[in-house]
């Protein structure tokens, strides 16, 4: 099972880490899309490649 969770404390898990990726990003889109757009690209390629390690899949 993989699992993600946001700062806010909205957790995901699913088995599939595509999946769990897709719903992460389809919460922060919904929840908090000002975060997003004020993030740079650097900050962006971070925080995914972040999110790939903890899911187990490369960057």
């Amino acid at each position: 099972m993989k699992e993600l969770t946001c700062n806010c404390g909205f957790t995901v898990k699913n088995e599939d880490p595509s999946v769990a990726e897709a719903k992460m990003w389809y919460h922060a889109i919904d929840d908090h899309i000002e975060m997003l757009k004020s993030m740079t690209e650097e900050q962006l390629v971070g925080w995914l490649t972040e999110t790939h390690k903890k899911l187990g899949l490369e960057s």
